[in-house]
């Protein structure tokens, strides 16, 4: 026999450092409280990539190059709940001259509202199940399916990338 003790201690934050990303919300029945998860994100090109050769890329009726699609996909392993609970996801574009700093700690309670411009409006916002059931059974039960959702950005958004990073 063992003798045990536990205490609560009541904070306002905790370091944000992880590789495992949360998103959702889970009410906690014992404090009565709901626990929000969400995420900012940054669009990243790995080392050494490079678009291929612009005669290759899709062009505008200009002759400029444009995107022909733009997507982020979230892969996930897990999930808490109900498979076929819906879920909403909004979008939103970040603020440019109010960048999140790589090296920067950064804590539970930070507003993500703060990082986006003071007009800000969702580039879309989708509801999702965990569970795709556009997909078929089988597909879902393959040792190569991943659990994902997909968001379609506008084109537009991606040609502004494009050209205004000079990708091209």
């Amino acid at each position: 026999l063992f003798r045990s003790s536990t205490r609560t201690v009541m904070l306002d934050s905790v370091m944000s450092n992880s590789n495992q990303s949360y998103l959702g919300c889970v009410h906690d029945p014992q404090t009565d409280t709901d626990i929000k998860a969400e995420f900012a994100a940054q669009f990243h090109c790995f080392e050494n990539y490079a678009l291929p050769a612009e005669n290759l890329l899709v062009k505008g009726a200009d002759g400029q190059v444009v995107a022909d699609s733009v997507e982020i996909r979230l892969y996930f392993e897990n999930y808490y709940g109900d498979a076929g609970n819906p879920m909403k996801v909004s979008v939103y574009e970040l603020d440019s001259a109010h960048v999140m700093e790589e090296q920067q700690t950064y804590y539970s309670d930070i507003d993500l509202n703060d990082y986006l411009p003071a007009d800000a409006k969702p580039m879309l916002t989708k509801v999702f199940t965990p569970t795709d059931y556009t997909v078929s059974d089988d597909i879902r039960s393959s040792s190569t399916y991943y659990n994902s959702v997909r968001f379609v950005l506008p084109r537009e958004y991606g040609t502004r990338i494009l050209r205004q990073y000079d990708c091209i």
